[in-house]
């Protein structure tokens, strides 16, 4: 051996070569790809974001806005607290149980606009990626396939992209505490985090039920007791408050209803399901390789989440089956849940096949689904926030002092006047009101109030004690809002993102 090197051994192999794979794997990552990169991607994308002109959407927000405002004015940061009990008690009236909108609600309307629709990012983000770090977690072979459907199957659900430009909806919160339980490293903290889930939406509590039945098949009895009683408590709880509720007392199921929850399951499932079906097709059946222990239990534990998650799913929608939505964001859990739940199925049950050509095929059919549907997701959203952004900056340059503008949406009109009022700290004299320019109509919408018991209905198009008005001189007509054309007559004074702004031929009266 003059002059000569030593050889290199030939890598072990077995089953020690195959338990210490995934740590290799990533070790040979972090060479290729700097641990900060992902990071620093994401907080470049939340800082990009809050840089945008955001406004609050026309759903809800300009009222908890304004009642956040008057809490913090009364009592300072305690006032929050009792924001929180008002709206328990609110709900109680309604019978809805949402703990954890309670406790959280109120300081997160206490956000500036940009700070909030961040926070929702972040978590819509949680919620996407939660998926791909689990199947990079196990997924073995070539995981990059595997890692980059999960991220397309939670893109292609276009039902979470309502979840993060509509500030107010729970779900997201709750799919984010979902996520957490999934990511988390202790079974206890797991639990917490899905108690917190199932606060904010009584549904998510049958995850906890299911959950429970996993961990009494593993014969962990005591954590299996008290997540069972924790959703149990947490199912009945929310029956009760329901029979009495003037919200939810017309709650009663009807096998009428399940063609539509099956069509529009269909509908919003449809681009998860093809981004699954793409994956399925990149893999074959999983041959029997000789692991560790611990590996074994780890993807028994991962086989167990997929069935945890999936049975959830199917629970949701059945719960969702005497509602009879049509709305895309009460559907963003179930698919979520089903489409998370099949994918970890899937990864744990096959492996990835050698021919290159089915592969990179199907990997291409899901990245298009996911393209596709993020596009359009995206695209609607902003265009839905700039609408807002350019009839409130419409409505504050107005020269008239108190001007009256009429428009086609019922709730955006009140939304309107609220967000204009925080705007300006209630200088702005003007009034939004619905229905046509030349005749506003009544509109009695659900003012959703912090007080316990209905809602107060009122017309709002009614002029208050000591004015007179009889028509409009400017009238919006945006373009997600049914009926009340305009006059062809009418001059256009400006396109907003989703709508046309008019001047009516007659102009506002003055008291």
């Amino acid at each position: 051996m003059t002059g000569q090197h030593p050889r290199a051994a030939p890598p072990p192999t077995g089953s020690s070569a195959t338990t210490s794979g995934s740590s290799a794997l990533t070790q040979h990552d972090s060479t290729r790809h700097p641990r900060w990169l992902l990071p620093a991607g994401l907080v470049a994308v939340l800082m990009l974001w809050a840089l945008l002109p955001w406004e609050w959407s026309l759903v809800d927000d300009a009222l908890y806005v304004e009642q956040s405002r008057a809490a913090r004015s009364a009592d300072g940061l305690l006032g929050l607290f009792q924001m929180g009990w008002d709206m328990r008690e609110a709900d109680v009236g309604a019978g809805v149980f949402r703990p954890s909108f309670y406790a959280i609600e109120p300081w997160f309307y206490a956000l500036p606009v940009a700070g909030a629709r961040t926070l929702r990012l972040a978590l819509f983000l949680l919620v996407l990626l939660a998926p791909a770090v689990l199947v990079r977690r196990l997924a073995g072979g070539r995981w990059a396939l595997a890692v980059g459907t999960a991220v397309a199957v939670g893109l292609a659900n276009r039902a979470l992209y309502d979840q993060l430009f509509f500030p107010s909806l729970q779900e997201l919160w709750g799919l984010a505490f979902i996520a957490l339980g999934l990511l988390a490293p202790r079974p206890w903290l797991r639990t917490v985090a899905w108690v917190i889930a199932a606060g904010w939406k009584a549904p998510f509590a049958w995850l906890l039920l299911v959950y429970a039945l996993s961990l009494a098949v593993r014969r962990r009895w005591l954590h299996a007791a008290v997540t069972a009683a924790a959703g149990l408590g947490s199912i009945l709880y929310s029956a009760y408050l329901q029979r009495s509720g003037w919200y939810t007392a017309g709650y009663t199921f009807t096998f009428d209803d399940l063609p539509r929850i099956v069509e529009s399951t269909v509908k919003w499932g449809a681009a998860p399901g093809l981004a699954l079906i793409a994956l399925a097709a990149t893999r074959g059946r999983r041959e029997g390789r000789d692991e560790g222990g611990a590996a074994v239990r780890a993807r028994r534990d991962q086989l167990h989440d997929g069935y945890i998650l999936l049975g959830t799913g199917l629970l949701y929608l059945a719960t969702l089956t005497p509602w009879s939505p049509g709305s895309s964001y009460y559907f963003a859990p179930p698919i979520w849940l089903g489409a998370t739940g099949l994918l970890l199925i899937l990864v744990q049950h096959t492996s990835p096949r050698e021919l290159a050509w089915p592969r990179w095929g199907a990997a291409a059919v899901a990245a298009a689904c996911a393209a596709a549907v993020a596009f359009i997701g995206l695209r609607d959203g902003l265009l839905r926030n700039a609408f807002v952004v350019e009839t409130r900056d419409f409505a504050l340059s107005v020269s008239d002092e108190r001007p009256l503008i009429a428009m086609n949406g019922c709730e955006a009109s009140i939304r309107f006047q609220q967000l204009l009022t925080l705007r300006t700290d209630g200088r702005w004299q003007g009034r939004f009101s619905h229905g046509t320019a030349g005749e506003p109509s009544s509109c009695d919408p659900s003012f959703m109030t912090l007080q316990p018991g209905p809602p107060t209905f009122f017309a709002f198009a009614a002029p208050p004690a000591g004015e007179s008005r009889s028509c409009a001189a400017y009238y919006v007509e945006g373009t997600d809002y049914p009926g009340l054309p305009h006059d062809a007559a009418w001059r256009v004074l400006r396109h907003t993102a989703r709508g046309t702004v008019y001047a009516t031929p007659c102009p506002a009266e003055r008291p």
